[in-house]
């Protein structure tokens, strides 16, 4: 469904799927750079994140950055700017979800860089899936620790240099925010997944499936210890 967001500089154009108020789970989608070709929330792997989450019973928005498709506002590069339009997608699922126990993030190329830097100003945030992260951001991640289950995905076939970053990528993560995410490389994947989209869908909804059971089955193990307990 086509809806709109108020973000901090004029309303944000968004597709959400399954958000209803009794919703548990939520993931916000982020795209490839605005400055690029196909890198809109409709473009291939933005959508084959959001099917992958849908598929295993969680709620998804995507939305267009400001200035791109009908989302209002001119093009940015600021990453503050961009993080207040990801805080105002989240704050609106949240609104909506009166029962709702996780967040989770995915970003594909550019989208991967705003999901390190917003996973440290939202601690709420319970997950992250990381694609073929752009390597032309500066990634260092603060000296935050952070509490959530996470995965980075590359093609096998991308080029060298981008695997090298997703490898240093993934170390910076456990240095500076003790996070520990596992690296996963998708065979015959470059890194648009022109030929692997259907395995990069398998992988995150596989992934995310046992995440979420984990958690959900330890939590009720902690809520069955206290009812002993009381």
């Amino acid at each position: 469904m086509d809806i709109v967001i108020l973000g901090a500089t004029g309303q944000l154009h968004a597709i959400q799927t399954g958000i209803t108020e009794d919703l548990e789970n939520v993931a916000i989608i982020l795209s490839g750079s605005p400055n690029r070709e196909h890198s809109s929330m409709t473009s291939r792997v933005p959508y084959a994140l959001a099917k992958s989450f849908q598929d295993i019973g969680f709620g998804t928005v995507r939305f267009d950055y400001r200035g791109v498709g009908l989302s209002e506002g001119s093009k940015t590069d600021d990453t503050n700017e961009m993080i207040q339009d990801i805080s105002a997608v989240m704050n609106w699922a949240q609104e909506q979800c009166y029962n709702l126990k996780q967040v989770w993030i995915a970003g594909y190329d550019y989208g991967a860089y705003l999901t390190i830097k917003t996973i440290m100003r939202r601690p709420e945030i319970s997950g992250i899936v990381l694609v073929s992260p752009d390597t032309t951001f500066d990634y260092q991640a603060e000296n935050s620790p952070v509490n959530m289950k996470g995965i980075l995905f590359q093609g096998a076939i991308e080029d060298p240099t981008r695997l090298s970053f997703g490898k240093e990528l993934v170390q910076n993560l456990k240095r500076h925010a003790l996070l520990d995410i596992p690296h996963k490389i998708i065979n015959n994947a470059d890194q648009n997944f022109s030929k692997s989209l259907a395995s990069l869908y398998q992988e995150v909804k596989s992934f995310v499936s046992y995440q979420t059971r984990e958690n959900s089955l330890f939590k009720e193990t902690v809520s069955n210890k206290d009812k002993k307990n009381a």
